[in-house]
């Protein structure tokens, strides 16, 4: 999903593409407390002092992505080109675009930096 400025992670929860989830990737690794209701994909997953932070920030990504997704849903009609879109990876996959490489991001980020 392509929103002014910014752009978060959608997909579908089943085999039949109904059940769609949104992922704000930004939180992902971020320090946030567990939630006291995991969700429903961690129900049974019993929180271990291992898993607590990437439970937590996975969870929170959850909930930030279908919050921003609720914000702007209305807006990816396709009548908001080119500020809001929605870009379907096997197609952007089938015109060649492919996602950097962890290596190219480290190397940018330091390069960056210096």
């Amino acid at each position: 999903m392509l929103v002014p400025g910014h752009a978060f992670f959608g997909f579908y929860t089943d085999a039949d593409a109904q059940r769609a989830a949104y992922l704000e990737t930004t939180l992902l690794g971020a320090d946030v407390p567990l939630p006291s209701k995991l969700p429903e994909f961690a129900a049974s997953t019993e929180p271990s002092r291992a898993n607590r932070a990437s439970l937590a920030s996975f969870a929170a990504a959850l909930a930030a992505g279908r919050a921003h997704h609720a914000r702007v849903a209305h807006k990816l009609d396709g009548r908001h080109r080119p500020d809001y879109a929605v870009i379907d990876i096997s197609s952007a996959r089938a015109f060649g675009i492919q996602p950097l490489d962890v290596e190219t991001q480290a190397l940018e980020v330091k390069q960056s930096t210096e």
